[in-house]
C-alpha cells in the first residue's frame, strides 16, 4: 500500500465514522429544524438592525462586536437543542398530558429567545427612527378592532 493510498484509506474510514455519527444526530433533531431557523432569523434581524443603528449613530463596527453574533447563535441554538432533549427524554410526555402541546419546552424556550431578539430589534429601530414598534403594533391592533366593530355595525344595519 502506497502512502497516497493509505491516506485515502484512512480519510475514508474517518469520514465514514463521522458520517455514521452525524446523520442520526441530524435525523434526531430534524423536528426542531424550523424552530432553529426561526431563532437564527431573529438573531440575523437583530444583527442587521444593530449594524444599521451603529452606522446611523456613527459608531465603529468592529470584528470583535460582530464575532459576538457567533457566540449568541451557538448559545441560542444550543439552548433550543437542549430544551428539545429535555422535552424528548424527560418532561415531554408529562407536559403533553397536562397541556396537550407537543414540544412545549422547546416552544417556550424559543419564544423567550425570540422575545429577547425582538426587544433588541425594537430598541435599535427606536434609536434610529424614534418609533417604538411595540406601541405601533398595539395601536394597529386597536385600530383593527375599531374597523371590525364598524364593519359589524354596517352589516347589522347600524350606521353611525
Amino acid at each position: 500500500m502506497t502512502s497516497d493510498t493509505s491516506i485515502k484509506y484512512y480519510f475514508s474510514k474517518v469520514f465514514a465514522s463521522v458520517e455514521s455519527f452525524i446523520l442520526p444526530l441530524v435525523a434526531f433533531f430534524a423536528p426542531v429544524q424550523g424552530i432553529l431557523l426561526t431563532v437564527g432569523a431573529f438573531i440575523l434581524a437583530d444583527t442587521l438592525t444593530g449594524i444599521w443603528k451603529a452606522r446611523k449613530q456613527s459608531q465603529k463596527i468592529t470584528s470583535k462586536g460582530l464575532s459576538a453574533i457567533i457566540s449568541k447563535m451557538l448559545l441560542y441554538e444550543a439552548a433550543v437543542l437542549l430544551s428539545f432533549c429535555l422535552d424528548v427524554f424527560i418532561l415531554g410526555d408529562i407536559l403533553h398530558g397536562i397541556f396537550g402541546v407537543e414540544q412545549l419546552i422547546v416552544k417556550v424556550t424559543s419564544l423567550v429567545l425570540i422575545y429577547i431578539e425582538m426587544k433588541s430589534i425594537n430598541e435599535n429601530y427606536h434609536a434610529v427612527k424614534g418609533v417604538d414598534l411595540w406601541k405601533e403594533f398595539k395601536r394597529l391592533l386597536s385600530r383593527t378592532k375599531e374597523l371590525k366593530d364598524e364593519i359589524t355595525n354596517i352589516t347589522n344595519g347600524n350606521s353611525n
